[in-house]
């Protein structure tokens, strides 16, 4: 078990992921950051790790968003853990069919580094 807060950030765009990284540590997280490309490489990281708050993007190749979230709600290792789906392409669609899957939250990509550290902020202060 670890003390510190431990996030997934599930996201094959490696500038969002970069993004990430620095404003966590801009915002001087205490916790640490795990990275996947996509949902099949979350889960190999799962098979070990068991953060505190996942973060994925929906439109990933091999395995998306809302089909990890779907693998993840269905498992009682995992169905706790809050799940947070960002997308440049919020379609009422896509967000009805994540709620029914259990997502915690699906949000639109921040289009700028300051929303992004807003949006951190918010979401590391609710779940972790």
């Amino acid at each position: 078990m670890h003390t510190f807060p431990l996030v997934l950030i599930v996201d094959d765009d490696e500038d969002d992921q970069e993004f990430l990284k620095i404003v966590a540590e801009q915002s001087a997280f205490p916790g640490q950051l795990l990275f996947a490309q996509d949902g099949r490489q979350a889960l190999e990281l799962l098979a070990s790790q068991q953060p505190d708050l996942v973060i994925s993007d929906v439109n990933m190749p091999r395995m998306n968003g809302l089909e990890l979230l779907a693998h993840l709600k269905t498992s009682t290792q995992w169905q706790q853990i809050p799940f947070i789906l960002l997308t440049t392409n919020g379609s009422q669609e896509a967000s009805e069919r994540a709620y029914a899957q259990g997502v915690t939250q699906f949000l639109s990509k921040p289009s700028s580094q300051t929303e992004l550290a807003q949006l951190w902020k918010q979401l590391t202060h609710a779940y972790c």
